[in-house]
Formats: C-alpha cells, structure tokens, sequence
C-alpha cells in the first residue's frame, strides 16, 4: 500500500463495487482521514475486526465485511457442507452487515443460521456450540463507542479462534482485492438453494434453560425476596433477555432504567458505552438510590460483560471492580462445588496474566489451581479446554475487564449468565447478613489485599500499531530500572518466553510466549505490565499492586499508574 493511501482511494473512488453513496462518502473524508483509512488494512485483534464505520480498507465497511467473511468461508468452509450462525448487536449498520456476510458465505456454499434480530453476543457462541455449527460470526463492536464496528469469530464449539486460525484468516484476507464484488447469490437464491435460513426463536428459549439450570442455589435466590436490584443494559440488546431472566429466577425487586432498555446503537444517554466506566452508570446509580437497591447489574451494549454496583453495610453504593468481582465469583463457585460435593476431580480458575494475583490466592484458599494466560477470551477458553482435557474442572475464567466464563457451561464471556450469578451471590449473603462487599473484606483478610489500576495511553497519528510496535521494542532495548522509586527486581518478556531476574543476572524459561506484552516486578513484590491493545491504537499499563492493608495497596496502585507512564518514558514516544 502507497504510504499516504492516495493509490488505494483513487482505486476505491473508481471501482464499479463502490455505490453512488460510498462514493458521496469517499468525497467527505478529510485529508488526516483519508491516510487513516486507506494506508493499512483493518487487521485482526483479538477477537476479529474492530474499527470505525467508514470506507476504505481501514474501516468497518461492506467491503471489508465481504472480505473477511470470504476469508472464513476458505478457511473454515474447505471441503463443503459446513454450517455456520451468523448474529448481530444493535449497533449503527450491524444488520446489513451481517446479512452481507451472511450471503457471501452463502454464496461460497456454507449453510448460514441467521438470526433475524439482534441478540447478545452471547447467545452467538451458545449456537455455535448447540447447533453443532463450524463456525459464527456476531457483528458487534461491544462496549466501543457509536462510530465502531466489527465482527467477532468463533469456532467450532463455540469459543473464539485461537491465534492460528486468526492468523490463517487475516492471510486469507491479505489476498483478497478492495473493494470486494457483492455477494454471487441474492438472499431470495440463497434461501431458495437452501444455504440461507433464520434462527428462530428456539435458541431463545434453550439458553433462557441453560442460563436458568447453571446457577449453583437457585434456592438462595428464591428465599431472599428482600433484594432489591437495578439493571441497565446500556442501550443494548441485555435488555431482551436478562430482565426476564432475573424475574424467572426469583429477584421480584427489579428495577429497570427505563432510558436505557431500547437498544439503541447511537447511545443517547450514556456518555461513554462502556459500564466499566462509573460515569456510564450515572442513571442506575441514581434509580438505585430512589429506590433504595442493594444491587446494580449493567450488560455492556452487546451483553457480553457485566459491571456491578452495590451497597456497603454503611448504605453507601460503590462499585465492585472487574478483578474484585471475579475473585468473588471464584470463592462463590468453588465453595458450591464444594458443598455438593461436585468435585470429583481437581479444580481450576483461569485469569490473564493482567488480572488479580487475589483469585490465585482464592484458588489455593480452596486447594484449586489458578492458572494465567494472555489477554482476550480465545486464550481463556482454550487453557479451560486444556484443563479439562486433563481431568481437572475449570469452573471460572475472567479477565479484569469485567468478562467472566462460567466454565465449563460456556466457552465465552457471558455477561447475562453473570448477572444471574451475581444476584445469586448477593441473596446468599443476604441470608446471611452480609454485602458483597463484607464478602470481599473477607477475602482480603484471608488472602492479602490487593489492588488493580489500568491506565490506557492514546497513540495517535497515522500508523499507530507500528508506532506501538516501536514503543515496546524501545522498552526491550532499554528496560526501566524504577518505577515509583522502587527497584525493578524482574522483567518478563512474554514475547520472547523469557524472564529476567536483574540482581543476579538470570534469566528463565516461560509456559506463555508469542504475545507482545512486558512485566515488570518491584522490590515491593508489586507488578507493571504493559500491552499494546489488539482493538484500539492505546498502550495499555496495568498496575497490580498489594500491600498490608486495603489503603496500602490503593495507594500503591495509584502511584504506579501516575508514575509508570514516565518511568517507561511512553510519554515521551
């Protein structure tokens, strides 16, 4: 490709795929947009496309829609007679796209489910994995902001392609010419040749069933009708489903923010679509005092996360992080297994090498293992199947952004499935007198506390993953020797497999190798970890700090992400 892009654009501006309206918005782009769009290809990051809705080979587009589903139909469809379900969010334009993926992969002989309206992610891997199908698409952008797309990936058995795969696709892609023809069947012959059909509501139906039969004691949940509960799907499809689920699962006390429950991919009251975000739960939280609720539950807009609120034993509503959530879930989970003496074989958690050394300590408090991994689901779900197929039972998988897998039921984050192990949660500790907050105090006092922070710097310009490429190959070159005046004691390279202890000049060997991710640990036994995101131009740092009491550990994560940022001299680049 041309550096500044001129050759792609004029090509796309003269193509016969390009439509009248395509070509309307090829001439409103600005110069700084253009070189965006048109200098690189959209690539895959870890779970498939993602980019902003725009023309060119850089955006989320038909074209490049078409392409990728081509790419899959090659890769996944060789030999014929291979099915796939193809879903969508509520997103700007997901419908269109994935009834144009939908075709193209008609069109290269696979049999296509298609659900007929939005769904959460969710549910797509659930299909993938009843239907028996050999792949799916769900076109979403998750908790992105309005002017994004992408699609999502999952193979066989209904969890995401592994790095192989994604790679095998992404060569399959880079063969393939932009603009791409529009699809070789119409929907009326791919219907009429049977290679198109929709999904009905059955799927529906079976996972309100399977989300209803995996909680651990529904009878907890039927007892407590004293809890008192808020959700919010934040404008996206959660609302569907999870309300219904909530109620058939005995919560009585639901409380739904009204201005939110319509899916609706432009967001019009959310100042960002993503509940990680506390300002994004402005409306919940006020609903929740109104109505004095004990709990908030919040779906990102495709429902594949799940951000939790609730009330402390002093009536304050405070949030329960990503990584504080999913070490609770973890003593959850294992305790009820250990109650109905489920466990027939060794127990498992799995978490990224970027979330809480708190669920490992949960983990061995239980005598189960815990078990790291890179970031992003695939690499959950396949370290999970590994476990399993070595006799040991992973019951949870999660990551510090709020996504957690209920393992063995799923094989993705489920942020719906989450919601009704929350409220679970929450009215077994009721009965008990307590909040999950006393509940995360507990663990804190049997297990250390420990404290998370992320900060995300923004790479901007043209080219920003080869300018992140090149800031973390600066790092290698020159590693920080402190950070927030404290030695740096180990690196870990996770690209190169390899740690390196600095005061006796030793280096070990890795399990985890191949991703772009540096570790550093401190005198003080916390750890900074740095990773250029897979779905967005940022460089991402991670603080997992501990200490002696809770503020200690606050107060150590907090001076690692103001200083981290110039002791790795990333402001700088």
């Amino acid at each position: 490709m041309s550096p500044d892009g001129k050759t792609e654009y004029d090509a796309w501006h003269a193509s016969p795929f390009v439509t009248k309206a395509e070509r309307a918005e090829l001439d409103a782009l600005s110069a700084d947009a253009r070189a965006q769009l048109f200098a690189q290809r959209i690539g895959f990051g870890t779970a498939g496309l993602r980019g902003i809705l725009a023309p060119g080979p850089g955006g989320m587009n038909v074209h490049t829609v078409r392409v990728c589903a081509e790419a899959l139909a090659r890769f996944f469809g060789r030999g014929g007679g291979k099915t796939a379900v193809v879903g969508f969010d509520a997103r700007r334009r997901s419908a269109e796209l994935a009834r144009e993926a939908a075709l193209v992969l008609a069109s290269h002989g696979v049999s296509v489910l298609l659900m007929r309206e939005p769904r959460p992610t969710p549910m797509l891997s659930f299909a993938v994995e009843r239907s028996g199908a050999d792949f799916g698409l769900c076109v979403t952008a998750s908790h992105n902001p309005p002017q994004y797309n992408g699609c999502k990936v999952y193979r066989r058995g209904g969890a995401q392609m592994e790095d192989e795969q994604a790679r095998a696709v992404e060569r399959e892609m880079a063969h393939l010419a932009l603009p791409a023809p529009p699809p070789a069947l119409s929907e009326e012959q791919a219907r009429a040749e049977g290679f198109l059909s929709d999904l009905g509501c059955e799927p529906d139906e079976a996972y309100a069933a399977f989300v209803l039969s995996s909680m651990t004691n529904p009878a907890a949940v039927r007892a407590s009708h004293g809890l008192r509960v808020v959700y919010t799907p934040c404008h996206g499809v959660g609302g569907l489903i999870a309300p219904r689920l909530l109620r058939e699962a005995g919560i009585t006390q639901l409380f739904t923010v009204a201005e939110q429950m319509e899916p609706d991919g432009e967001f019009p009251t959310l100042p960002v679509p993503n509940p990680e975000e506390e300002r994004a739960l402005t409306l919940a939280f006020h609903l929740a005092e109104r109505e004095r609720a004990d709990l908030i539950l919040a779906n990102d807009p495709d429902a594949d996360r799940l951000a939790v609120a609730a009330r402390d034993r002093h009536g304050a509503m405070r949030v329960i992080t990503g990584n504080q959530l999913g070490a609770l879930l973890a003593d959850h989970l294992l305790s009820a297994y250990a109650r109905a003496g489920k466990p027939q074989r060794p127990c498992a958690v799995v978490k990224t090498i970027v979330t809480t050394e708190l669920a490992a300590r949960v983990a061995r408090k239980h005598g189960a293992q815990c078990c790291d991994t890179f970031t992003g689901f695939k690499h959950l779900a396949h370290k999970a199947q590994q476990l399993e197929a070595a006799g040991v039972l992973p019951v949870l998988g999660f990551e510090e952004s709020i996504g957690y897998m209920p393992y063995p039921q799923t094989r993705d984050k489920d942020g719906v499935q989450t919601a009704l192990l929350v409220a679970e949660m929450a009215c077994a500790l009721r009965a008990r007198g307590q909040t999950l907050h006393d509940a995360l105090d507990a663990l804190y006092a049997a297990c250390g506390c420990f404290d998370e922070r992320t900060v995300s710097l923004s790479v901007e310009g043209a080219a920003p993953m080869e300018r992140m490429a090149q800031m973390m190959a600066s790092l290698r070159a020159l590693p920080p020797k402190r950070i927030m005046d404290e030695r740096v004691t180990e690196v870990t390279d996770y690209l190169r497999g390899e740690r390196t202890f600095i005061r006796v000049i030793e280096r070990e060997s890795l399990p985890l190798a191949g991703e772009n991710v540096l570790a550093y640990t401190l005198e003080n036994g916390c750890r900074v970890v740095v990773r250029p995101s897979g779905t967005e131009p940022k460089i991402k740092i991670y603080a997992l700090a501990r200490g002696s009491s809770r503020s200690e550990a606050e107060r150590c994560a907090a001076a690692i992400v103001e200083d981290a940022p110039q002791a790795l001299r990333l402001n700088e680049q």
